[in-house]
């Protein structure tokens, strides 16, 4: 509410009180990525990923700043041209993100063109 007081106009109490409940929702749920306009990944996702993770470590950043305000979100085959990768770059990395427990894969797509693999963050 202090920080609520500097702003010109104030949110209103219910406003403000909102605002704060889905940014501690965020943090609770370890989807506050951004802290300071930096990328924030948990250590123990650079410990799940290993030594070899590079690739898995830079999609869960894009990932990261593509879909943070969302719960679930489609990857296809498209994001790796996006990325300057190849399509079974694109995959492998997924595939380790998905192992590590960092994405969950909620569908499989590719039951028809356009039909994408749908993800979501995992919960605690």
């Amino acid at each position: 509410m202090e920080m609520n007081a500097q702003f010109d106009p104030p949110l209103s109490k219910s406003e403000a009180m909102g605002c704060a409940l889905s940014a501690w929702n965020y943090h609770y749920r370890k989807r506050n990525f951004f802290t300071a306009r930096s990328l924030v990944v948990p250590v123990d996702a650079f410990d799940k990923l290993g030594a070899n993770g590079g690739d898995a470590l830079f999609l869960l950043f894009r990932l990261q700043c593509a879909h943070w305000d969302r719960d679930q979100f489609n990857l296809s085959q498209g994001f790796a041209k996006q990325l300057g990768w190849t399509v079974k770059r694109l995959l492998r990395a997924r595939d380790k993100l998905v192992k590590a427990g960092e994405i969950i894969r909620l569908t499989p797509g590719g039951r028809f063109v356009g039909d994408t693999p749908l993800f979501a963050w995992p919960t605690i």
